[in-house]
């Protein structure tokens, strides 16, 4: 009796270690998509930063003004706040719908067995 419970408690033991370890390989794997989306949002931001200067530069060669870009993009983008204020609800269950796609294809990537697998 006395090896079965010395078994059992080794069992036990392994069992908790092998459950650690999944705990941590998941994290990694989502502190792994975190930074990665993160850097991505990033240069996105840098790219629509960099192509809305872009074309204040070309709306002010083609107004000849210095400030007529600056001001038709602000305007523009004012609007899209203003819109978004006055439709905020269906935006909201846009986004919360939009969200939940994306967790659970993130989901279904995150946990299959093939991912930052080295086999």
């Amino acid at each position: 009796m006395k090896n079965f419970y010395k078994n059992l408690t080794i069992y036990l033991q392994a069992r908790a270690e092998l459950a650690k370890m999944d705990i941590q390989d998941t994290a990694t794997k989502i502190i792994f998509l975190v930074v990665q989306f993160t850097i991505l949002g990033f240069l996105a931001l840098l790219a629509i930063i960099f192509l809305l200067l872009g074309l204040i530069f070309y709306l002010n060669h083609l107004t000849g003004s210095a400030f007529a870009g600056f001001f038709i993009l602000a305007g523009f983008i004012s609007f899209l706040i203003l819109t978004y204020f006055v439709l905020q609800k269906v935006v909201i269950k846009l986004l919360i719908r939009l969200v939940k796609v994306i967790t659970r294809f993130v989901s279904k990537f995150l946990f299959s067995k093939n991912l930052l697998d080295d086999d």
